[in-house]
């Protein structure tokens, strides 16, 4: 779905209010989101292929992750990754320079699939 026209997207997220509700709710709870939580939002949204998130909802995802990196696993820093790639966005220096730091101390953790999706 990542490259997927908004016409052919999934039903539910055809509606615009939903997704406008949606986006406003997560906005509100994402302060108490886990690293899990921040990882698989991340990687539903690129999935759906939503690149033109708001660009405030955009930038309190990034904070999130960016406040979480240590707390990575090494399969959820690779769907933020993954999901910034796939949404067209550039996370900017100090947080590809913290990812990067992250990646290198679990770089045992990685699987082969998990570490090709990081550097996609």
């Amino acid at each position: 779905l990542g490259d997927l026209p908004e016409a052919q997207r999934l039903p539910v997220f055809q509606d615009a209010r939903f997704t406008v509700e949606l986006m406003q709710l997560m906005n509100v709870k994402m302060a108490n989101f886990s690293a899990w939580n921040v990882s698989n939002l991340f990687w539903a949204w690129a999935k759906m292929g939503y690149v033109d998130l708001p660009q405030d909802l955009f930038n309190k995802m990034k904070d999130a992750a960016f406040s979480r990196m240590a707390e990575f696993k090494a399969q959820e820093l690779k769907n933020v990754m993954w999901a910034f790639a796939t949404m067209l966005h550039n996370p900017g220096a100090d947080f590809l320079k913290a990812s990067n730091e992250v990646a290198i101390a679990k770089a045992n953790d990685f699987k082969p699939q998990e570490l090709s999706n990081y550097f996609w």
